[in-house]
Parts: structure tokens; C-alpha cells; sequence
């Protein structure tokens, strides 16, 4: 007998949580043995206190000193750069735990309510925007399942991350972002860099590039 609609959707929402919770795995394997071991990684991390960002007045610093390390740990358990998620959380927030947009998204990485139910389904626990934990952790998250959709195109991954992954599609078919997707896509390279630029000449010359974990979202 063919199982109920619930259970289909029971059996569904299992097969994801799993497939989550081997991606993340897989995330910190990609980071390194020595993370995987519960070790500081062995390659320099970003000087949070340097980073050459002369728009940040002391309040936003002190902020970027703050959530750098837990900006970088969760980079690093996805198996992203973690210099890109730091241009990212601050072109979207100015690392404010508590931004809040016009059109209602909240936290570091700005997740919409919806983007945030549906990343909570495939960990198989909540999001709670607000935390800066949680927040970064979905946002990675998503961020690492636009990549892996794109083919590791980290241009195309921030085009779907600002503009959805459907506006996306059509913008690569046709060869071109929307000027407002082109410009985000720019401040977060350009943020990437300065943050980059922090961790030494090995942090400017790591490519941005990530290797797929397949099968997120």
C-alpha cells in the first residue's frame, strides 16, 4: 500500500534533514583534519581588528571584532571562504545582529522569514534570525546550497543569494544581472577583498571558488 500524503511528507522532510546533516559534515572535513578534530585551523585566519575598511566608524569595528571568529568558524564548517561570508554579513548588515530591512529581513546575513523556514526544515531544527549563531549558521548555509546550484560560480551564488535563485537563472540565460544585482554582487567582492586583504598575502591569493557539497536545497 502506498504511503499517506503525510507520510510522504514525513519520509521527505527526513531524507533532507538527513542530507543536511552529512553536508555538514562534509563541510567540516572540506575545512580541514585539524577542524575536524576540534583544532584551530591550520592556515591564518582574517586580523578582524585590521581590516582595511575606512567606512566602518568604531562602532561597526568593534562589531566585526566581535562576530569576526563566528563569522569564520561557520565559514569554515561549510566549507566556504570565509573572507567572501565576511563581505557578504557586511554588505548586508554591517555585522548588526540586529539589522532589520524594509522588507523584513532580520540578522548578519538578512534572512527573510520564508528563506528561514525552509533552511530550519532541511537542518532539522530552528532558525532563530536573531541569534547570530543560528543566523550565520542558515545563512552559510544557504550561501553553500547557492553554490553548489551554481555550479561553485560565486558571482551567480550572490545573484540567486540577493535576488533569489529563480531571478538568477534567468539573469545567466540572458547574460546579465539587473543593474541592482550587479552592484550588490560587486560590494560584496570588493568587501571580500579588504576582508581578505586581513589574512595576509594567502588570504588574497585563495581563490573563491568552493567545491560541491551537492544535494542542499
Amino acid at each position: 500500500m502506498a504511503p499517506s500524503p503525510p507520510a510522504r511528507r514525513r519520509l521527505r522532510n527526513e531524507r533532507r534533514s538527513a542530507i543536511a546533516r552529512y553536508a555538514l559534515l562534509v563541510g567540516v572535513l572540506l575545512a580541514g583534519p585539524s577542524l575536524a578534530c576540534g583544532h584551530a585551523a591550520t592556515e591564518p585566519g582574517i586580523s578582524w581588528a585590521a581590516v582595511p575598511l575606512p567606512e566602518a566608524d568604531a562602532s561597526a569595528r568593534e562589531r566585526i571584532v566581535r562576530y569576526g571568529p563566528l563569522v569564520e568558524r561557520t565559514a569554515r564548517r561549510f566549507g566556504l571562504d570565509p573572507a567572501l561570508v565576511a563581505g557578504l554579513v557586511w554588505v548586508e548588515s554591517r555585522f548588526d545582529p540586529a539589522a532589520r530591512s524594509r522588507a523584513g529581513a532580520v540578522g548578519l546575513m538578512q534572512l527573510m522569514p520564508r528563506t528561514a523556514r525552509g533552511i530550519a526544515a532541511r537542518l532539522g531544527h530552528p532558525v532563530r534570525r536573531r541569534n547570530p549563531r543560528s543566523n550565520l549558521e542558515a545563512g552559510c548555509y544557504y550561501l553553500r546550497s547557492m553554490l553548489d546550484r551554481f555550479d561553485g560560480d560565486v558571482r551567480w551564488a550572490l545573484a540567486a543569494y540577493h535576488a533569489g535563485p529563480g531571478n538568477a537563472r534567468r539573469y545567466r540565460r540572458r547574460g546579465r544581472m539587473s543593474p541592482a544585482t550587479a552592484r550588490y554582487v560587486r560590494r560584496v567582492l570588493e568587501a571580500r577583498r579588504r576582508f581578505a586583504r586581513a589574512a595576509g598575502p594567502r588570504g588574497l591569493a585563495r581563490g573563491v571558488r568552493a567545491p560541491a557539497l551537492g544535494g542542499l536545497w
